[in-house]
């Protein structure tokens, strides 16, 4: 059984300087460029997502649809 799966994945760079990323399953497909950055402005200044002190999504770095595909192969 073959299967395709597309995810939106938002990447931002968080107090750390390390990049942190958000993948959105259901996510609209083919949303143009505003529209994501507009989306990520509002998810950073919901300040919701932080671990050990550090802002996860504190900056915007990119967005991309990425789709994975699996073939299986075998199933006992």
């Amino acid at each position: 059984m073959d299967t395709t799966k597309t995810t939106l994945q938002l990447r931002f760079k968080g107090t750390d300087d390390k990049v942190h990323s958000f993948g959105l399953v259901k996510a609209a497909p083919n949303l143009d460029q505003r529209t994501v950055e507009q989306a990520m402005t509002e998810i950073i200044g919901l300040k919701l997502f932080s671990r050990n002190g550090v802002e996860i999504y504190n900056e915007p770095v990119g967005a991309e649809y990425v789709t994975t595909s699996h073939r299986t192969v075998f199933v006992a």
